[in-house]
């Protein structure tokens, strides 16, 4: 008796490995769908478009883009955590899955244990950027101008409790002024807001102004990399100007739902990485749209992850943010 159930149990053990292996091998056997938290056309979306036409080389199957904008992310995040967890469902999502927590008192997700992370993508680059009416040429003056004229200075951002939000805000609570916050629906609409001088300031990605940079229609008055960069190297870090205290670094990763199989993450994270490595598709669509490539193993994204979270409770505490 205990002989059969010892063959029994060497055989489930068998036929497991053996299921395991069959399903590493076959995947992906369909499409596979991605989830973002961000419009079609977006840099982001861009990107993993990019991406899914070189995975489909490899693989014979397409990533197929699902936009969920809005809600602070918490519309898209919600999509891909209840999505089932078989592989074919994954989801880009950025920093604002470590600032939430802190920002609302309930979220229909946990963006802690809902999430399984599988790389992390990139860095990319934002800008303090501001209109010329605003007299400030670097963050330092900007400082001084902003406390010599309590609450007349506006700042733009895509919504309370995003990025540039959260950084104007911190950055107000620490230097002890006021400016007025005027939320915009995307990006777009705080670009032009920006450039009509509707709004004086607004924190966003590198890549929307340097070209009004260079005609003088901006000023950017620094940047969120930890080191200057060499097509800008007029251009100083907010790090060397005293806001050096947190990394506002922003970035994008890969996810899938908490339950999805280790063999199909790390799958997928092989693919990110050899794709990252193309020479041709690191200069086109990394390097010369903003990005760092990062492509991190999924062990190595989830310590980030850790050190992240405590920044952005940090940031959201200091800030004074919340929402319902």
């Amino acid at each position: 008796m205990k002989h059969a159930f010892r063959l029994a149990i060497i055989g489930l053990f068998w036929l497991t490995s053996c299921f395991q292996s069959a399903f590493s091998q076959a995947y992906p056997s369909k499409p596979i769908r991605v989830v973002l938290p961000y419009p079609a056309g977006s840099i982001v979306d861009a990107l993993m478009r990019q991406v899914g036409q070189e995975s489909n080389t490899t693989w014979g199957q397409p990533l197929i883009m699902e936009n969920r904008p809005g809600g602070n992310d918490i519309i898209a995040m919600d999509a891909c955590a209840k999505a089932p967890p078989d592989g074919y469902t994954v989801c880009v999502l950025g920093r604002s899955l470590t600032t939430l927590p802190s920002l609302y008192s309930k979220l229909p997700v946990d963006p802690e244990r809902d999430f399984k992370p599988i790389t992390l993508l990139v860095f990319t680059t934002l800008a303090l950027v501001a209109h010329p009416s605003a007299g400030a040429r670097s963050f330092k003056e900007f400082v001084a101008v902003a406390k010599s004229r309590p609450q007349t200075l506006n700042y733009g951002s895509t919504g309370v409790g995003s990025m540039g939000s959260l950084l104007m805000e911190y950055i107000n609570k620490k230097n002890g002024f006021d400016i007025v916050h005027v939320p915009y629906k995307g990006p777009p609409n705080l670009l032009q807001a920006l450039l009509s001088g509707e709004v004086k300031v607004a924190y966003l990605s590198l890549i929307n102004f340097t070209s009004h940079h260079a005609a003088g229609k901006v000023r950017i008055l620094g940047i969120s990399s930890d080191q200057r960069l060499g097509h800008l190297p007029e251009i100083p870090t907010l790090a060397e100007q005293g806001l050096n205290d947190l990394d506002i670094r922003v970035w994008f990763g890969l996810f899938a739902p908490a339950a999805t199989a280790s063999d199909s993450v790390e799958k997928f994270h092989r693919e990110v990485a050899r794709i990252f490595a193309l020479p041709p598709f690191r200069d086109k669509n990394l390097v010369s749209a903003g990005f760092e490539p990062v492509a991190s193993a999924p062990s190595e994204f989830s310590e980030f992850l850790k050190a992240n979270r405590a920044i952005g409770a940090e940031m959201v505490r200091i800030s004074g943010a919340r929402l319902q």
